[in-house]
């Protein structure tokens, strides 16, 4: 039995300013964030072929849209909504979706236009 044990990592990291009221839609914010992050890990749009998103309660935008926005084309996506582990659970669904093939490089973000 093989292990996906030290097969995979996360790198990257992108995020916007953090302010009550960002003046802009999550939409726009999420598109933001994800080219920050792929910059952050040396990775361009072309790199990239799976998406996920989690939400819960607030401004969704999904993988659809942000793909699109990016020029990126996805042979892979999915956007959750829940609260609680969400965020561990989409880590784990992209690594089994890597795992079984269906994409290389997966995103996970989400994006919210808070005013806490």
């Amino acid at each position: 039995m093989s292990s996906i044990s030290d097969k995979y990592c996360i790198v990257g990291v992108g995020e916007t300013e953090y302010k009550r009221g960002a003046g802009m839609s999550t939409r726009q914010m999420a598109a933001i964030a994800v080219t920050r992050a792929l910059a952050d890990a040396g990775l361009t749009a072309a790199d990239v072929d799976g998406m996920m998103s989690y939400s819960f309660g607030d401004n969704a935008v999904n993988s659809q849209a942000v793909s699109h926005d990016l020029g990126i084309r996805l042979n892979f996506f999915m956007d959750v909504q829940g609260g609680g582990s969400s965020s561990e659970a989409i880590v784990g669904l992209a690594m089994g979706a890597i795992e079984v093939g269906m994409c290389k490089t997966v995103v996970l973000y989400r994006s919210m236009n808070g005013f806490s």
